[in-house]
């Protein structure tokens, strides 16, 4: 290999590990989000879900 291709291989590997932990830190954000969606919306309607 050459320097030049070593360099721009490196910089891929660096984008791809960049990209794979912003997907995670939004997953889990939108994870999160959604239970808190999920638990807001049962406690406004809890009267509801009890009479049936």
């Amino acid at each position: 290999f050459k320097s030049e291709t070593l360099f721009e291989i490196v910089n891929t590997l660096g984008e791809i590990c960049k990209k794979v932990q912003e997907s995670s830190k939004l997953k889990s954000e939108l994870k999160e989000t959604s239970q808190e969606a999920i638990i807001e919306v049962f406690e406004v309607n809890k009267e509801k879900f009890n009479k049936n």
